[in-house]
Parts: C-alpha cells; sequence; structure tokens
C-alpha cells in the first residue's frame, strides 16, 4: 500500500505500471515495513520502491533512517545508500542497540543487515557497560529479534570499559542481550586499563569470554603480554597463553618457548627463559 499527496501513473503491459510519488509518501508492504519519505518511484512488474530523499523506516522491532534507499519488496530486502541509522529496541521499547554506518542492506529472509563503511555499534546492556565496536563492515545476525552475532572486519575495534580489544576480523557473540564471547583474528590486541594497572596483549588469534566484563582471553600464535602495577613491568611472550581477568589481569599461563623481562622500580631486570610460566597476582609473582 502506497499513499501521497501527488501521484504520476504511467500504465505498461500485463496489468504492471510505474508510479511517481511526493509529498508525505507512506509506503507499507506484505511483510509490515513501513516506509515514510518526501518521494518515491514504484515499479509494479520489478517489485521495487526507490527514493534519493531521506527516508524513516521501521518493523516490529527495527527502525532506521537514510539517504536515499531501494526496497525490494518481492525479495524483502531493503538498500539504504548513505547515512545509515538503526535502532532495535527491546520489549520495553527501551533501546539497546544502534548501528550508524556509510550504506547498508537490510534481509529479512536471512534476518541480517550488512553495514560498510566506518560503521559504529553500541549494545547496551543490563547491569552491564555498553558494547562499542567499530569496524569498516559489520554483518548483524538477528535471532528473536535480538541480535545474536556481530561479523565484522578491518580496523575492529570492540570495547566495553575498561577493556579494548583490537584485530583485522571479529565475530562477537551475545545471548539475551549479554555480550558472551569475541573470537579475534590477525594483528589482535587487548589492552586493558584499570586503577592505574596496564595490561596489554598482542597475538596472531584469540578468543575473549565476558561475563559482565572481560574474563578471561585464550591467546595463540606469537603472544605478547605486557603488564604494569605499582611500578613493576612485567614483558613476556610465548606460543600459546590466557590470560584471566577480575577488572584487572589476575593471572596469565603461558606455554611454549617462554621469554619474560621485568624490572621492578630502579632494581635491575630480570630475564627469564622457560617452557611454561605463570604469572599470579595475589601471589605477586
Amino acid at each position: 500500500k502506497i499513499s501521497a499527496n501527488k501521484a504520476i501513473y504511467i500504465p505498461a503491459e500485463n496489468k504492471n505500471f510505474t508510479a511517481y510519488f511526493t509529498g508525505n509518501v507512506e509506503i507499507e508492504t506484505r511483510n509490515n515495513l513501513k516506509v515514510k519519505t518526501e518521494q518515491l518511484n514504484y515499479d509494479k512488474e520489478l517489485e521495487i520502491a526507490e527514493s534519493e530523499e531521506l527516508i524513516e523506516f521501521s518493523r516490529e522491532n527495527l527502525s532506521g533512517k537514510s539517504i536515499g534507499a531501494r526496497i525490494y519488496i518481492k525479495d524483502k530486502k531493503l538498500e539504504l545508500l548513505q547515512d545509515v541509522e538503526l535502532t532495535a529496541t527491546d520489549e520495553g521499547n527501551i533501546e539497546f542497540a544502534q548501528i550508524k554506518s556509510g550504506k547498508a542492506v537490510i534481509e529479512q529472509a536471512t534476518e541480517t543487515a550488512t553495514f560498510e563503511q566506518n560503521v559504529n555499534a553500541e549494545v547496551s546492556q543490563k547491569d552491564a557497560e555498553t558494547v562499542h565496536t567499530h569496524a569498516e563492515k559489520i554483518v548483524a545476525h538477528f535471532q528473536n529479534k535480538e541480535i545474536s552475532k556481530l561479523e565484522m572486519s578491518e580496523n575492529v575495534e570492540v570495547s566495553q570499559k575498561p577493556a579494548q580489544i583490537h584485530a583485522r576480523y571479529a565475530t562477537a557473540f551475545f545471548e539475551a542481550k549479554q555480550l558472551q564471547k569475541v573470537d579475534l583474528k590477525e594483528n589482535v590486541e587487548v589492552v586493558k586499563d584499570e586503577n592505574g594497572e596496564r595490561s596489554k596483549i598482542n597475538a596472531g588469534s584469540a578468543t575473549a569470554f565476558f561475563e559482565n566484563g572481560l574474563k578471561k582471553v585464550d591467546l595463540t600464535e606469537n603472544v605478547m603480554l605486557e603488564n604494569t602495577v605499582n611500578g613493576k613491568w612485567t614483558k613476556a611472550s610465548g606460543n600459546r597463553a590466557t590470560a584471566f581477568f577480575n577488572k584487572d589481569l589476575q593471572r596469565a599461563e603461558l606455554d611454549g618457548n617462554v621469554e619474560i623481562d621485568s624490572k621492578n622500580g630502579n632494581e635491575s631486570p630480570t630475564k627469564i627463559h622457560s617452557q611454561i610460566a605463570i604469572y599470579d597476582k595475589s601471589a605477586d609473582k
């Protein structure tokens, strides 16, 4: 259904037509997608509606806007052309996710939304810090009207205070609106800065686990760990590592060709080589 202040109707063969709508244009598709704009062209044969103006849309708990759009009615697909903003709300109409990008494609059949060009996303969490993500491309997967997964590529950043994670590729998994884990690949960096203690971890690949904040990181490939606390500096490397957090770094287990350099204040530096090493904050060693 399409309504507008003015319309030009051009008939075609087989009961098809092209229509041009202007002024307070509203469209509602068979799958409950609602669109508002000031100008719209509609091709009945192709079942495609296009606009070059500001367009606002909504369907169930998703809403958004962009400059210019193509609506593929038969394919249940919405292509957003410029300055995209998508917002998801929960049952209480409280905003829990917002994504902004240069362009996007939303597909109902696959329950996915693909965002490209300087993508920024925020996912609010109950009783936990908001999750911020950035990438050049993010594919959002929805399940039961909630974000279940974010696939990110190029210049990826995932942050939840006080932790920041960087990588070339990353996939974030959510359950009940809570961040559960993030799989990371290539040029991985995990930084956590809390109460004067700074931890930095680099690796080729990693998996970070969350529970109301960063709890554990499993790392492989050229692992490098740096930790500074109370003037004591420690740098360690190995083939594999697992780091445990509770606000700050509590324990780190390194395995395979481990090298450790440490320095406490004005004391002479210490260097250690081994196959296995464990850092335990509670034991201060």
